[in-house]
C-alpha cells in the first residue's frame, strides 16, 4: 500500500500551510518524523482516504517507507540506497540529496513564485519524500532500462510493480494506472516527475527495448500547460514506436 499510494495516509504535500511554509523558507531541511507529522490531524490532508479504498499519490507514503527501511536495514537510508542500488547499477552520478550542495554541472532552474521568476536549483529537495535523487541523463537511462526489467529483482517481484493492483480505484483505468512507485501505460512503463521549474520523463517499453529519458527546465518563457518532458518523450515515441506510441496530451 505504501509504494502502491493506497495506504491512506494524508499527503503533507497538500496539508495546512505546508506550501507557505516551504515558499518562505526554501532552504530549510525537513526531517522525516517532521513530514509524517503534518500528515496527520491537525494537518491532515482533507483527501483522505480508507487505507486500500483509493489511489492517490503519496509523498507521505514513501517517508514512512524510507524510516521502515532504515529500521529493518539498521543503516541510514542514503547508505543503503548507494549498497543495495546506485553501487550495483553503476549509477555514479545519483545521489540521494538531503541539502543544497547540488552535484556540479547542473542544469539551472527557474520556478514562477509571486509572478515572478527565481533560480531554485539550490532550494532544499528534503521535502520531497523525505530528500530527492540528483543524476544526469545517463545514469537515468541505466536506471530506466534496470527498473524496467527488474535487473535487481526476481521475476516475481518485476511483475508485482507493473500489475494493475490500483485499476479501478480513483481515475485508473486498464489503459493507464499507478502500479508500485511506477505508472503504467500498456504497455509502456513511465516515472514522471517534477519540482521547481524541472521536470523529469523516463518510459519504457518492454515490446522493443526501447528507452526514453527527458529532462528540461523553465525560462520566464515557457508556456507550460503539461509536463514538457513528457511532451518531449511522446513525441519521440511517436517516431520510434508509431504502431503503440506513449499517449499524449489530451489522451488517456
Amino acid at each position: 500500500m505504501l509504494t502502491a499510494s493506497s495506504a491512506g495516509f494524508g499527503d503533507y504535500v497538500y496539508g495546512q500551510g505546508f506550501f507557505e511554509e516551504i515558499t518562505a523558507d526554501p532552504f530549510r531541511r525537513w526531517t522525516a518524523d517532521e513530514l509524517i507529522a503534518r500528515s496527520l490531524p491537525p494537518f491532515q490532508n482533507p483527501q483522505y482516504n480508507d487505507p486500500g479504498q483509493d489511489w492517490q499519490y503519496l509523498h507521505t507514503g514513501f517517508v514512512v517507507l524510507g524510516a521502515i527501511l532504515e529500521m529493518v536495514g539498521k543503516e541510514p537510508y542514503d547508505r543503503l540506497l548507494r549498497e543495495m542500488i546506485l553501487y550495483p547499477l553503476g549509477l555514479r552520478d545519483t545521489r540521494l540529496q538531503f541539502g543544497t550542495d547540488v552535484q556540479r554541472p547542473v542544469l539551472h532552474t527557474l520556478t514562477l513564485t509571486d509572478d515572478k521568476f527565481e533560480d531554485s536549483t539550490f532550494w532544499n529537495p528534503s521535502w520531497v519524500s523525505w530528500g530527492a535523487l540528483t543524476s544526469n541523463v545517463c545514469d537515468l537511462g541505466v536506471w530506466n532500462r534496470a527498473f524496467a526489467t527488474g535487473a535487481l529483482l526476481s521475476q516475481e517481484s518485476r511483475k508485482e510493480i507493473t500489475a494493475p493492483v490500483n485499476v479501478g480505484l480513483g481515475e485508473n483505468t486498464a489503459s493507464r494506472y499507478f502500479g508500485l512507485g511506477t505508472i503504467v501505460y500498456p504497455p509502456w512503463i513511465v516515472q514522471d516527475a517534477s519540482y521547481w521549474g524541472m521536470f523529469t520523463t523516463i518510459a519504457y517499453d518492454p515490446t522493443t527495448g526501447i528507452s526514453l529519458e527527458a529532462t528540461a527546465s523553465l525560462s520566464p518563457a515557457s508556456v507550460v500547460s503539461s509536463s514538457p518532458s513528457k511532451q518531449i518523450i511522446w513525441a519521440v515515441s511517436k517516431l520510434l514506436v508509431p504502431d503503440h506510441p506513449l499517449p499524449g496530451p489530451g489522451q488517456p
